[in-house]
């Protein structure tokens, strides 16, 4: 019995698109975001009816939010876009440098782009949606770019939270340190009246003539 052997090869599967430094940064800029206007990511999701609980977790969203992302739907992504460039225009996240990243338009054409809107806020805006797009190239490849796209995110979730903790801890210890003093001084206060009072008190009458 002759055993017919298949000779087709065999296409060898590509490999997995990893992500680049400005899809990390902007992807720690997503979780902030996340973390600081949950509403407008929310907001934008429900906008493409994609389903959320009553009361989505940080991690909820990032997921949902990476899931649209690596759908490639460049509407989706323009308006991400879009809700980035307000939210870092309108706050300061002293941790990353938006016009360095992205003032340049991004890659592949983002320039060009830049330049025919207008340049300032346009060219920002372009820069961040050709990040926005190679995220989703990235993260669609494979499961190892979602991983660490949801690791990256996570990171800046947990560390703009950290900042806020500080901030507030740093906040009640100068209160408290204020209250201190402000004891420190009544006590004192007191303790001079009563010295005073006691002072007084203690002086002899003086003798009548």
């Amino acid at each position: 019995m002759v055993r017919i052997i298949n000779n087709e090869k065999v296409k060898p599967k590509e490999p997995e698109a990893m992500l680049n430094e400005k899809s990390k940064a902007l992807l720690q800029i997503i979780g902030i975001i996340i973390a600081d206007n949950p509403k407008a990511i929310r907001e934008l999701l429900e906008e493409y009816s994609i389903e959320l609980s009553e009361s989505p977790t940080d991690e909820d969203l990032t997921d949902k939010l990476l899931s649209a992302i690596g759908e490639c739907n460049n509407e989706f992504n323009n308006d991400l876009a879009s809700i980035i460039l307000d939210c870092t225009l309108e706050s300061s996240y002293d941790s990353f440098d938006f016009k360095s990243l992205f003032k340049k338009g991004g890659e592949s054409g983002g320039e060009e782009s830049g330049e025919s809107s207008g340049g300032g806020g346009g060219g920002l805006w372009a820069g961040i949606a050709n990040a926005v797009g190679g995220i989703a190239g990235s993260i669609g490849s494979g499961k190892r770019a979602r991983e660490e796209a949801t690791s990256k995110t996570l990171q800046g979730i947990y560390a703009y939270k950290a900042q806020l903790a500080a901030n507030e801890h740093g906040k009640g210890k100068n209160k408290m340190y204020m209250l201190i003093a402000l004891f420190v001084l009544l006590g004192l206060a007191v303790a001079a009246i009563a010295y005073y009072t006691k002072k007084q008190s203690q002086q002899p009458l003086p003798l009548k003539a």
